[in-house]
């Protein structure tokens, strides 16, 4: 998993609960999949940005909309 994502679910869960945040832990992990897989023709310098830290934010923030969690 993303270190991005679990990092932030890990923070979400002091307030959503494990349960909640482990269900988007994975429809994160699985969004941050699709965003890789469509974006592999990326410029070998734009990868190392992106697939470590654009990808999984993008990944976490529908996640967290997916459950109807604001973000603050």
């Amino acid at each position: 998993m993303q270190r991005l994502i679990k990092d932030s679910c890990a923070i979400a869960a002091e307030e959503i609960g494990k349960e909640k945040a482990g269900r988007i832990a994975e429809v994160a992990q699985k969004r941050c999949e699709e965003l890789l897989a469509e974006n592999t023709g990326d410029s070998k310098a734009l990868k190392a940005h992106t697939f470590k830290r654009i990808y999984p934010s993008i990944a976490v923030y529908e996640a967290f909309q997916e459950e109807g969690i604001e973000p603050e």
